[in-house]
């Protein structure tokens, strides 16, 4: 009997062990962003997923194969091994309820080993970095720091050596190694600043102190892991806190939020976000003009005008001319990071979003997606975490501004699922089976806006 029920249960621990080693791989190993999840309807569905046979259950699937997740992975099977086998028959069914703690458990050491290596690549970073003296330019916000960082690095380039980390490295192990790397005595360094709690910039900052900083926007991204918008904003503000008393802060002064979190700061402050327009025109990249030229960029969006306007005036607060600015920004070519535009299998346009998706970001796309005509336009959405108690209240608002933008909407994720069919009731599609068909029916009529992160075999149906 025992061994029959051992049968019929491993391949579900194996199951288990693979999609909760892909949830903490997400949620980068941290205990607070973990809970946080936990305590989102999503999360409680992924931790009493008992028996994950399904692929409706939430979007994690199985771990990016990794050496730090491996061994988790192998002491989790070892320590799962020893316990079944020396403790009695009625273990097993509890070690089955509580294998997410188990797991957790197998994890802490690995943790703290971490720490431990992040600490000294800081250190040797941090030497490297000071020994050759450049000028740092310190980027952070709830959005739009990659897009700016790289931006600004592919103008700044036409006149200094500008080091910067790629895609979004914005942690401490991810900008330690890139600096351990690939520094090599450049003029400017730029670093992205990012943080789930309050103290996390002002460690990076230990390391890594920047003469000028940009502010981006702020937004509930994450708030669940802040509490507030309060200790949100506290948090940004620490690397505002040890900028030198002749240092610069560049600001979006489009969002009240940054322009409130300034104000008790003395250095030279230089504000962006309102000095560039939309130029209209029947392309669906970019355009706008600049001292009277018109700038043609590859980028897909209009929220990208605060982005560039900041990336201006920073450029030309560093000496570059009319003509270098123009030319870098007319040859930027956006990677992954940034949102493209492409037909699919049939025809249909889509316009992709997927690599993050954020409250601020997801409303400009929606008033982005309204300026074009002639189009049935579908959404095909997660919805964001890390909301906490905001999550309904924001869910409740993108919903109603959708309302009447897209004529069809499929939604592939549970956190606002319940706020979005309230309001969008038969407009929206939640069953799996369903969405993947009209995927495939996709036509050159059809315009699909795909926003936040969509699971990988629901995109290859497109």
């Amino acid at each position: 009997m025992f061994n029959l029920i051992l049968i019929i249960l491993i391949p579900f621990f194996f199951l288990r062990l693979l999609r909760l080693l892909a949830l903490i791989q997400q949620k980068e190993y941290r205990l607070d962003r973990l809970w946080i999840y936990l305590q989102t309807q999503e999360g409680e569905e992924e931790f009493f997923n008992f028996f994950p046979i399904s692929k409706k259950i939430t979007g994690i699937k199985r771990p990016v194969k990794t050496f730090k997740i491996i061994l988790i992975g192998l002491s989790v099977f070892l320590l799962t091994a020893i316990l079944l086998y020396f403790l009695p028959l009625w273990f097993l069914v509890i070690l089955f309820l509580l294998y997410p703690l188990l797991i957790i458990g197998c994890m802490l050491p690995f943790v703290i080993l971490n720490e431990i290596i992040k600490f000294i690549y800081l250190q040797k970073a941090s030497a490297k970095i000071k020994e050759k003296n450049p000028i740092i330019i310190g980027i952070t916000g709830s959005f739009g720091k990659t897009s700016t960082k790289l931006l600004l690095a592919k103008v700044l380039k036409q006149k200094y050596t500008v080091f910067t980390t790629p895609k979004s490295f914005n942690n401490k192990y991810s900008i330690a190694k890139s600096i351990l790397a690939n520094f090599t005595n450049q003029e400017i360094v730029i670093l992205e600043y990012a943080a789930y709690t309050k103290g996390e910039i002002k460690i990076l900052t230990k390391y890594f102190s920047p003469q000028i900083a940009v502010i981006t926007g702020i937004s509930s991204q994450h708030l669940g892991l802040f509490g507030n918008l309060e200790n949100l904003i506290k948090a940004k503000s620490e690397l505002l806190k040890v900028l030198p008393e002749n240092g610069k802060i560049f600001y979006n002064d489009t969002d009240e939020n940054v322009v409130k979190m300034i104000t008790k700061f003395n250095q030279v402050k230089i504000a962006y976000g309102k000095n560039l327009h939309k130029e209209n025109t029947n392309n669906l990249n970019l355009t706008f003009k600049y001292q009277n030229q018109l700038i043609k960029t590859q980028l897909i969006g209009n929220h990208y005008l605060i982005n560039l306007d900041g990336v201006i005036k920073i450029a030309e607060n560093f000496n570059l001319g009319h003509k270098q600015i123009t030319k870098a920004l007319i040859n930027f070519k956006p990677n992954d990071n940034f949102i493209k535009s492409y037909n699919s299998k049939n025809g249909a346009l889509i316009i992709d979003d997927g690599n993050t998706s954020n409250q601020k970001g997801f409303e400009e796309m929606i008033n982005y997606v309204k300026q074009i005509k002639g189009k049935n336009k579908i959404l095909l959405f997660a919805g964001i975490v890390d909301l906490g108690e905001k999550s309904q209240e924001i869910h409740q608002e993108l919903a109603q501004k959708c309302l009447h933008v897209f004529n069809l909407m499929f939604y592939t994720g549970i956190d606002g699922k319940t706020e979005f069919k309230k309001i969008l009731q038969d407009q929206l599609i939640d069953d799996e089976k369903i969405i993947l068909e009209k995927l495939k029916k996709l036509n050159k009529n059809d315009l699909l806006l795909i926003e936040g992160k969509i699971k990988k075999h629901i995109l290859e149906k497109i």
